[in-house]
């Protein structure tokens, strides 16, 4: 990832580059301090399913807009692996929507009484 492409603006935002990325990783810090910390917490699952549906929302509007998606260091990545720009966009899609359809089951589920007891009593021996 060059200098070149740190210092640009974002086709959709309209900010560089570099502003983005730290956003990105400032959120993405605190969700993995959520997740580590209160895997259970409805704030967590609040998290997750506010991340995937900024990437599922940044994705979809590039598209509709007709702007590129796609990172250096995935395109990178994906070049390694061999993927098409296609199969890369779709993979990424994928993934966002994972995200925001997870987070979203994570706030409506709510687990029962016996999935919550930690704690269970001991058979008793016959001894």
């Amino acid at each position: 990832m060059g200098r070149g492409y740190l210092s640009a603006k974002d086709n959709l935002l309209q900010i560089q580059n570099v502003y983005i990325l730290w956003g990105v990783m400032a959120c993405e810090l605190v969700l993995v301090t959520l997740i580590l910390c209160k895997p259970q917490s409805r704030w967590t699952a609040l998290g997750v399913f506010f991340m995937g549906t900024q990437f599922v929302l940044y994705r979809t509007i590039s598209s509709l807009g007709g702007f590129a998606v796609t990172c250096p260091c995935i395109g990178n990545m994906g070049k390694a692996m061999g993927l098409s720009p296609q199969a890369e966009g779709f993979i990424l899609s994928f993934i966002a929507a994972w995200m925001c359809l997870g987070g979203a089951f994570l706030l409506w589920y709510k687990p029962s009484k016996i999935e919550n007891k930690r704690n269970c009593t001991p058979i008793p021996s016959n001894k």
